[in-house]
């Protein structure tokens, strides 16, 4: 049976995930007592895990957001979309392991490319199930009667957007991690300002 009461329900289970997964990007930082007066060495020395952190939390952030606009229009859940909200959320609940082994790896000439393909490989991961989400609501007409077929179309070619770059990053942390990591940093600003919820809007003014 697919109601209402469900799709709060998978909300709020989701919910919880995400901001588990957003704390523990925190608690995984690596950072001890250090010597008096080298307070500022150490925390230079970590500069990594730090941009790490921050990129995690703000595409975390982003994944929540697009999380929320897609099942903000959905009206039913059935057995076949709960199992595709559990694959995206095994994804997200990875992340934190991922941006610590990115933190932690990164400057390490050759540990550097397997540390960045696998934090972006997660990234593809999740964006990807996000998207399956969308595609098999929009198929399986389980979508609110008054969305927009065209902010639906939208946010489609939306998430299919952001599968490609993320699959993209990858490829490129392949031959500069750095480069993968800053092209991130680039995409979580862009993703803050091209809101999916905007997406979904009959009139879009450019």
């Amino acid at each position: 049976m697919t109601t209402r009461t469900s799709g709060r329900r998978i909300e709020a289970f989701s919910d919880g995930v995400f901001a588990i997964a957003i704390t523990l990007l925190v608690v995984e930082l690596p950072f001890g007592h250090v010597r008096p007066g080298h307070l500022d060495e150490a925390l230079a020395d970590h500069w990594a895990s730090f941009a790490a952190y921050a990129v995690s939390f703000v595409t975390i952030g982003i994944a929540w957001m697009h999380h929320h606009a897609v099942f903000s229009q959905i009206k039913a859940v059935d057995r076949p979309l709960a199992v595709l909200n559990v694959l995206l959320l095994m994804a997200i609940a990875f992340l934190p392991f991922t941006t610590d082994l990115l933190g932690d790896y990164i400057e390490e000439p050759k540990d550097a490319v397997v540390a960045t393909v696998v934090f972006s490989a997660s990234w593809t991961l999740a964006t990807i199930w996000m998207t399956a989400i969308w595609t098999y609501a929009c198929r399986r007409d389980l979508l609110d009667d008054d969305v927009s077929p065209t902010g639906v179309r939208r946010l489609s070619a939306y998430l299919r957007a952001t599968v490609a770059a993320y699959a993209l990053f990858t490829f490129v942390a392949l031959v500069s991690p750095f480069a993968c990591l800053a092209l991130y940093s680039i995409a979580a600003v862009f993703f803050l300002w091209r809101s999916d919820h905007r997406a979904l809007e009959r009139d879009v003014v450019e």
